[in-house]
């Protein structure tokens, strides 16, 4: 197991993005970072993965859409 890198990320949300026009003929309207692992264990890439949907150059999706959730690991 890795973390996946922030070309990886965002690939994965284009793939999603392209499914939902092609199927249900419009865009994704949000996206939610949970379920596959922690994603403050990947910080700094997920970091760079939303930089990159929110950009004009990526999917110019707005960062108000885009949610981060945690288990909130504690300290060990």
């Amino acid at each position: 197991m890795r973390n996946l890198n922030p070309d990886e990320i965002y690939d994965q949300v284009v793939a999603i993005d392209n499914e939902s026009r092609l199927y249900f003929d419009r865009p994704l309207s949000n996206i939610v970072f949970m379920g596959m692992g922690e994603p403050l264990m990947n910080y700094n890439n997920v970091l760079k993965a939303i930089e990159k949907i929110t950009s004009p150059e990526g999917l110019g999706m707005s960062p108000k859409r885009i949610t981060v959730s945690t288990s909130e690991y504690p300290n060990s």
